[in-house]
């Protein structure tokens, strides 16, 4: 979702965030083949964020306290380039109302700036273990079965020079790694 449309609308986020945003072309690719293999009608949309995601991305560390730019940065900055490589698509399926659509992401560089980022800077983990991943839409209980397995992005390779800092407070600005 766009988190800072969703802010306006009244949804707000306990926490900052840190994330890689795809190229447009390829954010359009996995946005149309969701639009293609995803009635509307099928949707969870009983929550305003959910639905379909419209800012394609993977999310390197939810959970941050801070709202500094300044100091997101200075543990980022000199990262060096993001390389990932997608997989196939799948599931998460353990929430009781929903089930998110998302590609499978493969990256040591995310998981190693995941962790200089919990290293240095104050975090909730929302989540034990982190699970890199692209996120296409959330739909109703057992609608996207059919989906798991499909390979229409797998072995896709992505590098990224940048990294955007999602601010709690509705700021979003990008930053440099290389």
């Amino acid at each position: 979702m766009n988190w800072y449309k969703l802010a306006k609308k009244g949804v707000s986020y306990s926490f900052s965030h840190v994330a890689v945003n795809f190229p447009k072309d390829i954010a359009k690719e996995i946005i149309d083949f969701g639009k293609t293999k995803i009635k509307d009608e099928d949707l969870y949309t009983e929550d305003k964020s959910m639905g379909r995601e419209n800012e394609i991305h993977v999310t390197v560390k939810y959970g941050l306290h801070t709202t500094s730019l300044n100091k997101v940065q200075k543990v980022v900055e000199n990262f060096g380039p993001i390389k990932i490589k997608l997989g196939e698509i799948d599931l998460f399926t353990t929430n009781d109302d929903y089930d998110v659509v998302i590609i499978k992401v493969d990256s040591k560089d995310l998981k190693k700036l995941n962790k200089e980022i919990s290293d240095n800077l104050k975090c909730t983990d929302t989540y034990k273990v982190y699970k890199a991943h692209c996120t296409i839409a959330y739909v109703k209980k057992g609608i996207a079965d059919k989906l798991k397995g499909n390979k229409k992005f797998n072995g896709k390779e992505l590098t990224f020079d940048e990294v955007v800092f999602n601010s709690k407070d509705d700021n979003s600005s990008k930053i440099k790694v290389v």
